[in-house]
């Protein structure tokens, strides 16, 4: 982000996020898009497309049939809301309520640094970027998920349950736990192609 953004204002947006997660299966890359676009643009701001996105920083809002006659900007929350849902931990109706508040106030407040973080935070950029650096197929951690799944499928359970299982018993969602197998079957597949070869070179 290359816009100056007011300080309270980014502190209010990574408090928000706090209380949000991403809702299994849908990428908010792809369902944030057209809001980010929106955002990151000279367009004038909507003030119920504000509205809902203040709902949606609070995990209120409601999924409807949109009114006829919604702007585009509106319709955009209304799908980036469908990548997010009410965090584990905090509770989004706290955590949202400083931003929630500077939405609903003065657009004109909203800069071009406010506009991009909020693209930022729609996107799942800004999770992105405060996240731990990724774990590769021999870290320890990964290692242990991937051998708490393999013991679970041993065992006759189905991959998904499986997962499911193994991530509540690590404390980590689903998709984490696939990444993981993903790795882990890859980092194998570059093994075994590495003995083929030598096995072929002797």
């Amino acid at each position: 982000m290359t816009a100056l953004c007011d300080t309270d204002f980014a502190h209010a947006v990574r408090r928000a996020g706090t209380g949000l997660r991403t809702a299994s299966g849908i990428d908010p890359e792809i369902e944030g898009a057209p809001l980010a676009a929106i955002l990151c643009s000279d367009r004038a701001l909507d003030p119920d497309a504000l509205e809902l996105l203040a709902r949606l920083v609070t995990g209120n809002l409601r999924k409807v049939i949109p009114p006829a006659g919604e702007s585009i900007m509106a319709h955009s929350v209304r799908r980036a809301g469908t990548a997010w849902r009410k965090g584990k931990d905090a509770d989004p109706t706290t955590t949202g309520a400083p931003l929630a508040a500077i939405l609903r106030g003065d657009p004109a407040r909203l800069g071009p640094g406010e506009r991009a973080l909020l693209a930022d935070m729609v996107t799942g950029e800004l999770r992105r970027g405060q996240s731990a650096p990724t774990k590769g197929a021999g870290h320890p951690d990964v290692l242990a998920v991937v051998e708490a799944v393999n013991k679970r499928l041993n065992e006759g359970d189905k991959l998904e349950f499986a997962s499911e299982f193994v991530g509540e018993q690590f404390g980590i969602d689903k998709r984490t736990v696939f990444n993981y197998l993903k790795i882990a079957r890859e980092r194998e597949a570059i093994i075994a192609k590495a003995t083929d070869t030598k096995s072929e070179d002797k």
